[in-house]
């Protein structure tokens, strides 16, 4: 699976920038089944992970929804919570900062994008 997994991520390094490719020819340049390849890829996940279906060509970029692209017409770099238990203890972390940095938050209002923008 290992040796797999690498030969998938040599041809992906190998796409240049915009090129499109089918994914038919993709799995040609693997040598690997369509089966081969999705054991490979989940040989190599450490925990759990969404995968967006996308063209080829958009392998260098960053996780979007087109519907909010369009209203929001500016750069977005969207992470999904796939662990409950992972965001209660950022959010925990957050509020800790704030707690530290003397700002009093009342949990019933907080507005998660302000505390970002405050933190960044």
């Amino acid at each position: 699976m290992k040796k797999h997994y690498d030969q998938i991520k040599n041809v992906l390094d190998d796409i240049k920038y915009g090129q499109d490719i089918a994914i038919d020819t993709f799995f040609e340049k693997l040598k690997l089944t369509e089966d081969q390849y999705l054991k490979a890829i989940r040989y190599s996940l450490k925990h759990p992970t969404l995968f967006l279906k996308r063209s080829p060509f958009e392998i260098r970029i960053n996780n979007y929804n087109l519907h909010l692209l369009k209203a929001w017409r500016a750069n977005m770099d969207l992470q999904f919570v796939l662990d409950p238990y992972a965001c209660v203890a950022l959010t925990h972390l957050l509020l800790k900062i704030l707690e530290i940095e003397g700002m009093n938050v009342d949990l019933r209002s907080l507005d998660l994008s302000s505390l970002y923008l405050y933190l960044r």
